[in-house]
């Protein structure tokens, strides 16, 4: 799979996001992309900033029929997250409903220590993941997020992501890496 991800800001605080998957191999085609308006509230204390987000999400059903289809249609997420000079912290929170009718909550947690250098930044954090199903399924998956800002430009991050527990999940991993550049 190949993610394509945008963002546009409008005030610090509003912005929309669309993400679009397009799967490369043999069954090459669009995936479901996923449109959201993550608003936030930002703070500085002394020594700590952060934000608090809310952020509705809907899942466009327009992939395509050889590419498998994601089962969600609406998400409404909260999420908190905040850094010192040394640290990371973030959670978040989300109900979604799928288009079979089934509700899923998910509950997002990653704590990681910041890296500087002369010239850029980045951190490193462990990210875990619980998802829990109206059906009785469940799935948590742990991992390490790489992140690196090269530049007030050019960003990018590793992430792999291990499943630790699946009940009515496909047990898994996955590896992504990515680039990005902000303009």
């Amino acid at each position: 799979w190949m993610h394509v991800d945008g963002v546009y800001t409008w005030e610090r605080w509003i912005r929309v996001t669309a993400k679009v998957p397009f799967r490369v191999d043999s069954d090459a085609g669009i995936g479901t992309p996923t449109l959201a308006l993550p608003l936030k509230k930002y703070f500085n204390l002394d020594g700590r900033s952060g934000s608090w987000t809310i952020a509705p999400q809907w899942f466009v059903p327009i992939a395509t029929p050889s590419v498998n289809a994601r089962p969600e249609q609406m998400k409404l997420s909260l999420g908190y997250e905040t850094e010192a000079y040394k640290t990371h912290f973030a959670a978040a929170t989300g109900l979604l409903r799928r288009v079979d009718g089934l509700f899923a909550a998910h509950f997002h947690a990653g704590l990681g220590i910041n890296v500087h250098s002369k010239t850029s930044s980045g951190h490193i954090k462990i990210k875990a993941r619980l998802r829990v199903r109206s059906d009785g399924a469940y799935s948590a998956r742990v991992g390490p997020t790489i992140y690196w800002r090269f530049s007030d430009l050019w960003h990018g991050q590793i992430v792999y992501k291990h499943s630790v527990l699946a009940e009515g999940y496909i047990p898994r991993y996955s590896l992504r890496t990515g680039v990005a550049v902000v303009f």
